[in-house]
């Protein structure tokens, strides 16, 4: 978030001026969308237009010159607006996904771009594709196993995996350090492997992404358009903490603790209502960004309201408890600092890990089969005791705390234990949504990005 709160200091004073209008730049023209502010800068004609709408960009850092103005409208939505944006296209109302480019010279007819820019590739001068590698990207070492000259690929990965979570944007593998001239092919390749393994954890699958473009286009358009607002984001998550029955106290609570976002909450309280449980948690993943945009003083009296809101029917179930680890991980870790001791082993926790598993298994299942799931999980984690926590054990508040106590686990064993989540949830060949909000719940705990729909 640092980029975009230096992108929002350098740019809010540009948007304040608001009225130049974007004209044509010889040779073609471009648009917020399709050109980053570095290729604006870069061309003389296209960069005045930009300087003359957002005065102070030139304060910007180097990072910033990777965005484009729409992927930093993400950050600030109340600020970029469409139809800011789409003004100084010099669209006249055209918004969003015109498909024009910046013009380079010696690039194409009349200067310009013969495709689209796309967000990780680009077409070269001769037609190829050139990757557009951002950020860190730093040697790692290669261990090997005690006693052998055989590669530790498990260490290895481990090494992989902790480095990306501090931060680096890719791994270089058997570089700068000497051992590429010590290892063969076979070697090598198992490396780049590994590493291949690891930098892609994380990333969706096409049905997963398939299943996001397909929500989205779905949602109503006031539901949508509310996610990027804060009083709208807020208003959601009201909405999605109301009960349809003896709702008249979460409304009175709301319209009290929160009297501006009330009449959003109002509107929004029956659509959302009729999401299935996951979709709901996906919208409040739409709506954490301008959650985070309230700072914390606003933030932490939201999360008062809605705390009220979520006892007012005097219980909390399994959907208002995924809500919380939701809010927790996308909007609250950003106002405080990770674990930074996360080195814990899943076998020193072994009791939490457990009830877990326990509570996956026995979620939608009969006796007979939670029993087999829990079974399998135990065999993914090589765990022993293959005692089964008895039903009393399995609640929201074991589970609260099992999850608070696994947050020290070094960031291998959390693949580890959400992997014994999955198979204990997909035993019988499909997941329930009840089981998918727990895992993910679980991973939103854990600080594990998930899918946020269920594929059901």
């Amino acid at each position: 978030m640092k980029i975009a709160s230096l992108l929002t200091a350098t740019l809010v004073a540009g948007l304040l001026y608001g009225t130049a209008t974007l004209a044509q730049t010889s040779g073609g023209s471009w648009t917020h969308d399709t050109a980053t502010i570095g290729e604006l800068m870069a061309n003389p004609a296209a960069n005045a237009i930009l300087v003359k709408n957002f005065p102070d960009i030139t304060k910007a850092p180097p990072e910033a010159r990777d965005f484009t103005l729409a992927e930093v409208r993400q950050f600030a939505p109340q600020l970029y607006t469409a139809a800011k944006l789409a003004a100084l296209d010099g669209g006249e109302g055209e918004v969003m996904g015109a498909h024009r480019c910046l013009p380079f010279p010696g690039r194409g007819p009349g200067g310009g771009v013969a495709a689209e820019r796309l967000p990780v590739a680009r077409e070269d001068a001769g037609g190829g594709l050139m990757r557009g590698l951002h950020g860190i990207f730093a040697p790692v070492v290669t261990p090997f196993l005690p006693g052998s000259e055989d590669l530790d690929l498990d260490g290895f990965r481990a090494n992989g995996r902790a480095h990306l979570a501090d931060g680096l944007a890719g791994l270089v593998v058997a570089g700068s350090t000497g051992e590429a001239a010590l290892l063969d092919e076979a070697e090598r390749t198992a490396l780049v492997a590994a590493a291949r393994e690891v930098a892609q954890a994380g990333t969706l699958a096409p049905e997963s992404i398939a299943r996001a473009h397909a929500f989205k286009a779905a949602l109503p358009a006031e539901v949508a358009d509310a996610a990027r607002s804060p009083e709208g984001a807020r208003a959601i998550c009201y909405a999605i903490a109301r009960r349809t029955a003896g709702h008249e106290k979460c409304d009175a609570l709301v319209a009290q603790g929160d009297p501006s976002a009330y009449r959003t909450y109002a509107a929004l309280a029956g659509p959302v209502g009729q999401l299935r449980a996951d979709a709901q948690l996906a919208l409040a993943d739409l709506a954490a960004p301008a959650l985070g945009h309230l700072g914390q003083q606003n933030y932490a009296r939201f999360r008062e309201t809605l705390a009220g809101a979520i006892r007012s029917d005097g219980s909390i179930d399994l959907r208002e408890w995924a809500l919380v680890k939701s809010l927790e991980r996308n909007v609250e870790r950003r106002f405080v600092k990770g674990n930074a001791s996360a080195r814990s082993r899943l076998g020193t926790h072994s009791g939490a890990a457990r009830t877990v598993l326990a509570i996956v298994a026995g979620a939608t299942h009969d006796a007979a089969t939670a029993e087999q799931a829990y079974q399998d999980a135990l065999e993914v984690l090589g765990f022993t005791d293959r005692a089964m926590p008895p039903a009393s054990e399995r609640t929201l508040d074991r589970l609260n705390a099992a999850v608070q106590e696994l947050d020290g686990l070094a960031f291998a064993e959390r693949e580890r234990l959400l992997e014994a989540c999955a198979a204990a949830a997909a035993h019988d060949g499909q997941v329930a949504v009840d089981e998918h909000l727990i895992v993910r719940a679980v991973a939103d705990a854990l600080d594990v990005p998930m899918p946020a729909l269920a594929g059901v």
